[in-house]
């Protein structure tokens, strides 16, 4: 879901948010740092690699490896 916040998995106030999504023909842009474990992939959230296919773990994603999270 896109929030500037990035993913935020099961939070209340999200679920709306990701429900207005699977009807808009505009597709989500997280604009943030981009992350090599999956193609084209961009940090979603601490230490998770996010695509348009899917999300994996991802340890350059970490807060601790000093990645930019202000714009999630």
């Amino acid at each position: 879901c896109c929030t500037s916040l990035g993913c935020r998995m099961g939070h209340p106030s999200d679920v709306h948010q990701c429900s207005s999504e699977n009807h808009s023909v505009i597709p989500c842009t997280i604009k943030s740092t981009a992350c090599s474990v999956l193609s084209n992939g961009r940090c979603a959230t601490n230490g998770l690699c996010w695509n348009s296919e899917s999300c994996q773990m991802d340890a350059t994603c970490s807060i601790s490896s000093n990645q930019n999270f202000d714009s999630l």
